[in-house]
């Protein structure tokens, strides 16, 4: 996706290649999120949260390799600090780098706190009912306006992850279905494509529909004038991008875990 868009924007008019070569730089080792002179958004804007998992799995091994059988606590340690940082309200809590931290060590200990519980037996009307529960709740959470929202946020999909690994209600039973599980496997395809889908339909529009390229409150976003044509535009885009995920996700993800399994192998 990084070469793709590479070459989206070297075709683009106005995009200078040598000014481009520092942020592609930061871009290629993933560091575009972690350091203040890169630009996260430089390219493929979703791949920034990339940049901050690579190097959350670098210091996740060495936690593991460090903490030996105290691992638990070491990640609680983690998440301590991260919680002392909201709290005194730190210039950099805001960061994608400080925020993937926080939920990273966070699940974690989710994994853990469901390893503790997980025999626990829940029927499946129970189950269903907690579920229904959690889910309000997100929504209360995502929708209402409060102070430190994405901290807390981030332990309410906590508790939320923790409730649906029982998976032993309804709404657990309909999203085992073959349909569901499949989105699930394509996901982070679906989550590297879809700017590039996006990006390449608005400068299409752009040049042959310019009637519909608008520009309003700061929003650049495509508009037929009408509510059923946005809706099957709408549909039209989501089902594009869903196909060519699928697609990415047997030839680029599937190959390429087969190939570091026989580098591996043979190391």
């Amino acid at each position: 996706m990084l070469l793709l868009f590479t070459v989206l924007l070297l075709l683009q008019v106005g995009h200078n290649a040598w000014a481009m070569t520092g942020q592609w730089l930061y871009q290629i080792v993933l560091l575009q999120a972690w350091l203040p002179t890169a630009d996260p958004f430089a390219f493929n804007g979703p791949a920034w949260s990339i940049s901050v998992e690579f190097y959350l799995y670098v210091l996740f091994g060495l936690i593991l390799w460090a903490s030996g059988r105290f691992q638990r606590w070491a990640f609680a340690l983690v998440l301590l600090g991260c919680s002392a940082c909201v709290y005194l309200q730190a210039d950099f809590v805001g960061s994608g780098g400080f925020r993937g931290i926080t939920c990273f060590f966070l699940g974690a200990l989710a994994y853990h706190g469901f390893d503790v519980i997980h025999r626990w037996q829940i029927g499946r009307v129970l189950g269903s009912v907690i579920e229904v529960l959690l889910l309000i709740a997100l929504y209360v959470v995502i929708t209402a306006q409060y102070p430190m929202k994405s901290f807390f946020a981030a332990w309410a999909f906590a508790v939320a992850i923790i409730g649906f690994a029982f998976e032993g209600g309804m709404i657990s039973r309909v999203l085992r279905q073959a349909w569901w599980v499949n989105l699930g496997k394509w996901s982070f395809s679906i989550y590297l494509t879809h700017y590039a889908v996006v990006h390449l339909i608005q400068a299409g529009f752009e040049t042959f529909f310019p009637q519909w390229h608008r520009v309003g409150n700061g929003l650049v976003y495509l508009s037929s004038g009408s509510a059923w044509g946005d809706n099957l535009l709408g549909l039209a885009i989501l089902a594009l991008v869903l196909w060519l995920s699928r697609w990415s996700y047997h030839a680029i993800e599937l190959r390429g875990i087969r190939w570091g399994k026989q580098v591996l192998a043979r190391a």
